[in-house]
């Protein structure tokens, strides 16, 4: 039975700029502030740090941030040295998601940028030895090199074996920040979680040098082989779903699509064709997409990305597919979304508006609410 496209009627996003002339920054406060509800910051120390910058100074951005994470990394190593695990747990995650936001905006030829990345992996790490459930650090095979991840299995999961989800986010995304806006909330409904760095993103992309492809379902299919490998006392073959985020979102339809052993998928933001739907849509965040593609220019970057596009593919999604985005999204198009919807062939399929920008960060949690619950009943 098909399931109706529905849609929000609540007031928008726009209302809410914490540096009312920046709307990129406000966005990335909105997205930090969210995740601060699962331990990726406090908004204390947000508020702080953000009232200290100079707005339009990068510099001053970075400076901020990386400030406020040192304070709270010195927190969390106090803690540690006297036996204060979950003092020091939460420190040193609100700590890594800080070095996040003060790496987010340096250059990739930064002498700053590797070092800074380094600290939000390291720390993040640290807070996982303290975490139960056990946050795994673990290195997927894939094709001669490693994919960065982690693999949780849920405290809240039955006896038997459980739905396990794959998330990856997108041109920005880490595979710790993840953790944050969605894995928690994932967990605590009992599905496991894999969280991962495809080519591209976060960790492999730095030091594996793996780039962005269109192809995502390949590595879709290493992390199943993985789970079904390693993971098998607590993944069920048949309950295996997927979620993506912005660019994410074109790799979750892609993999949908192309990787008949995902059972259920829920897009983000969609993207249909990233050059139409994003590269010309939010000149933006070109250069993000550049470096994830290796590319050395505007020209190699469009070359690169005319693969990108579900063109022929999208029709081949068979497995219930949610798809969430902003009716006012002004990083991917929202027809991207009605394109995406009008091209999967499965009934089962839902459209789900809010009247809000990129990643519906200011509906975090209903937006949560209603994927978990809906992949609940899926898998």
């Amino acid at each position: 039975m098909t399931q109706p496209i529905t849609e929000t009627t609540t007031s928008s996003e726009s209302v809410f700029m914490y540096f009312p002339t920046n709307r990129g920054w406000s966005h990335q406060l909105i997205r930090l502030i969210g995740e601060a509800h699962n331990g990726g910051g406090d908004f204390g120390e947000i508020n702080r740090a953000a009232s200290k910058m100079n707005v339009d100074d990068l510099e001053s951005w970075f400076s901020e941030w990386k400030a406020m994470g040192e304070h709270v990394e010195k927190l969390a190593n106090q803690a540690a040295s006297k036996g204060f695990k979950v003092t020091a747990r939460q420190a040193y995650l609100r700590a890594s998601n800080y070095y996040r936001m003060a790496d987010f905006y340096l250059d990739r030829d930064d002498p700053r940028e590797l070092s800074t990345y380094e600290k939000h992996v390291t720390l993040f790490k640290k807070a996982a030895d303290l975490s139960i459930p056990k946050i795994e650090s673990v290195s997927i095979p894939f094709e001669g090199k490693h994919l960065h991840a982690y693999f949780i299995a849920s405290s809240y999961a039955k006896p038997i074996k459980s739905p396990t989800l794959i998330i990856f986010g997108g041109a920005d995304a880490t595979c710790e920040e993840v953790y944050f806006n969605t894995s928690v909330e994932a967990l605590n409904r009992g599905f496991h979680v894999l969280m991962v760095d495809g080519p591209g993103q976060g960790y492999t992309l730095r030091f594996e040098k793996l780039y962005a492809r269109f192809d995502y379902e390949k590595t879709v299919g290493a992390a199943i082989d993985f789970l079904l490998k390693k993971k098998s006392k607590f993944v069920n073959p048949k309950r295996i779903g997927i979620i993506g985020r912005s660019m994410g979102g074109y790799y979750a339809s892609r993999s949908a699509a192309m990787e008949k052993r995902i059972k259920a998928a829920v897009v983000f933001d969609a993207i249909f064709d990233i050059t139409t739907d994003v590269y010309d849509f939010f000149p933006n965040v070109r250069r993000a997409i550049n470096w994830d593609l290796g590319a050395e220019s505007e020209e190699d970057a469009r070359a690169k990305l005319a693969k990108f596009n579900l063109t022929g593919v999208a029709e081949k999604i068979l497995c219930p597919t949610l798809i969430i985005h902003g009716s006012e999204d002004y990083v991917s198009s929202p027809k991207a979304a009605e394109k995406l919807y009008a091209a999967i062939k499965t009934k089962d399929k839902l459209l789900k508006w809010y009247k809000a920008g990129h990643g519906v960060s200011a509906y975090r949690a209903e937006a949560m609410g209603f994927v978990f619950d809906w992949l609940k009943e899926k898998l």
